[in-house]
């Protein structure tokens, strides 16, 4: 999660290119006493300039070619089609392991990763999540999330470090095995 402009479709892109298993761009749904998450993996929406960090020459040109479309602010973006084979999706719900907030601040020479404190996670999901935090099962969902570890991901000198961060992050989870 994190602001417009934060950089979320462009980890996603690296991620997706560095074979990860891709769920969803926006809407992902969070089954609260589970803590699954589903979501509809069809289209992948990134600015030119993440085009630019990928290292591929292959990976760029099929992006290229894909579809421009215009968001509702007026930034153009290039729809890329997931379900090309490419590109792996998600086979089943994955269960939640850690919470993520994308920061548009540098890392500069700090870590990308750093862990924030428990008190942020609530504040800073009901902030971006008011939809949710309005629902009936919100205090479920808060008590099972509360459990994870949670961390602030902020940008390195490349996208694809962000990647290899969250990488590493996944491999260290218990649940990884």
């Amino acid at each position: 999660m994190g602001p417009s402009g934060s950089g979320k479709s462009t980890v996603a892109l690296q991620c997706l290119l560095k074979g990860f298993d891709f769920l969803a761009e926006d809407g992902v749904f969070v089954a609260p006493r589970t803590m699954l998450a589903t979501g509809v993996a069809n289209f992948l929406h990134v600015r030119s300039d993440s085009v630019g960090w990928i290292e591929r020459a292959r990976d760029a040109a099929l992006i290229r070619r894909s579809p421009i479309i215009r968001r509702r602010s007026g930034v153009k973006k290039y729809e890329i089609n997931l379900r090309r084979p490419e590109y792996r999706l998600a086979a089943q719900p994955p269960s939640i392991g850690a919470v993520i907030f994308l920061s548009s601040q540098s890392a500069g020479r700090r870590p990308l990763l750093r862990p924030l404190p428990k008190s942020d996670l609530v504040r800073k999901l009901a902030a971006e999540q008011a939809y949710a935090a309005n629902q009936p099962e919100w205090d479920v969902f808060v008590r099972n999330v509360s459990r994870l570890n949670v961390f602030e991901l902020r940008r390195g000198r490349h996208p694809r470090e962000a990647a290899e961060v969250l990488q590493a992050l996944i491999g260290s989870l218990p649940s990884a095995a």
